[in-house]
């Protein structure tokens, strides 16, 4: 790489990115609801898994925050977000989904 100003070698930016797994995308739904007009959840259209490369950051990769589901917690963290409230329900179905993958790996790695 090379080097930079404060004396640190600045990374290739291929090798700072790492492919992720966006679970319940809702944003897929909304191109898909304008060729389904039917929809009572067009926001729930999209496939279940988006694959996606992300640049490797404290911002972009942190723990996921919940060990089990509370609506209370899933709400507030909606609310901060203020995504549209049509979204909650895939918002919701990511969390579960989330959570679930989170425990089956937990017992399965403390398992071996």
């Amino acid at each position: 790489g090379s080097l930079t100003a404060s004396g640190g070698v600045r990374r290739n930016s291929s090798k700072n990115m790492i492919q992720v797994v966006f679970l319940a995308p809702f944003w897929n739904g909304q191109s898909l609801s304008s060729k389904v007009s039917n929809a009572k959840d067009p926001y729930s259209l999209g496939p279940l898994f988006e694959f996606d490369n992300i640049e490797v950051s404290e911002y972009n990769l942190q723990k996921y925050p919940f060990e089990t589901i509370s609506m209370e917690k899933i709400k507030g963290s909606f609310l901060f977000l203020s995504l549209p409230k049509g979204v909650f329900s895939r918002y919701l179905d990511s969390h579960r989904l989330a959570v679930a993958l989170k425990t089956y790996a937990i017992k399965t790695i403390s398992s071996d």
